[in-house]
């Protein structure tokens, strides 16, 4: 037999006050409003009709911008709740063919079911960041871990102090990034990202992702040197290089050209060729996973 029911009119069973408290200062201080102390004390245990008669009048103040309001949402719940900084840029984000942060954590942590993402890869996100801290090397030198996250999932990264020294300047909270870095899987770590380049994430930037680099000289290497030393390589094992299916793989790889070499394997001389550097590419989920859809999942390895 039930003897009693507790209702929870916030405060009862969890002390949540001082986070409410905590937004209405922020707030009031924001707009300048200097006696809300003592008002909101005489408002604690209060009836409805009585906290009415003692709301604080607030002056008439525009909008709050969506950014402050973010910002403000993290500061006193620790979480967005209205949206998220990256929101805005959705596009960039989709035009730059970054990472999902949650794809390469659910790859490395056995979550998916056909990984793409693996250790040691070279990966591009786009994030917002939202923690740094700073730590001394054995040598005095400075490196950085920093939380960076889209709007799917929160990573690490590492920035070792090379690293930090060149782009340390764009690693400050809130700030919305293009980061280039190698995935670093641990047994029983979470997987952090070994960050190499960050630059703010603007239009112009990502546009030049699609451009050559001036003064860039051609290669003194040959394609297979180069690929020996290209830090991930594509492995495609396919039935024969005559045919059509050679034919459509070659189509899907002209869709992305890039620096990742591409070797073949097909299975009627079992002999592993590089491809010709036009076919070259540079590999993502999307792209990964047509050519998966031409071959079996087997048949498509990247390392």
């Amino acid at each position: 037999m039930k003897k009693a029911a507790i209702f929870d009119m916030d405060g009862t069973l969890v002390a949540n006050s001082p986070v409410h408290i905590r937004a209405f200062e922020i707030f009031c201080a924001r707009y300048g409003v200097t006696d809300w102390r003592e008002k909101l004390a005489n408002g604690f245990g209060m009836g409805n009709d009585e906290v009415r008669d003692t709301q604080i009048a607030m002056p008439n103040i525009p909008e709050v911008p969506k950014r402050e309001l973010l910002a403000m949402e993290k500061e006193t719940t620790g979480l967005y709740l209205s949206g998220h900084p990256m929101d805005e840029y959705r596009s960039l984000t989709q035009k730059a063919q970054a990472a999902s942060v949650k794809q390469i954590i659910d790859d490395l942590t056995g979550e998916s079911s056909r990984p793409v993402y693996k250790d040691g890869m070279t990966v591009r996100l786009a994030c917002v960041i939202t923690a740094v801290r700073l730590k001394s090397t054995r040598n005095g030198s400075m490196m950085a871990y920093v939380t960076a996250e889209d709007d799917t999932a929160a990573i690490e990264l590492v920035v070792f102090p090379r690293s930090l020294q060149q782009c340390g300047a764009y690693l400050t909270e809130d700030s919305a990034v293009l980061l280039t870095g190698k995935i670093d899987a641990r047994e029983d770590e979470a997987p952090k990202v070994l960050l190499n380049e960050a630059q703010p994430l603007t239009e112009s930037a990502v546009e030049s992702l699609q451009q050559p680099k001036k003064g860039t000289q051609k290669s003194v290497y040959t394609d297979a040197q180069a690929a020996k030393l290209a830090p991930q390589k594509l492995f495609l094992r396919i039935s024969s290089l005559q045919g059509d299916e050679w034919t459509q793989i070659k189509e899907v790889l002209c869709t992305q050209p890039g620096d990742t070499p591409v070797y073949l394997y097909p299975m009627d001389t079992k002999k592993k060729t590089l491809a010709a550097r036009r076919y070259w590419c540079k590999p993502d989920i999307a792209f990964l996973t047509k050519l998966r859809f031409l071959l079996r999942e087997e048949d498509v390895i990247i390392q």
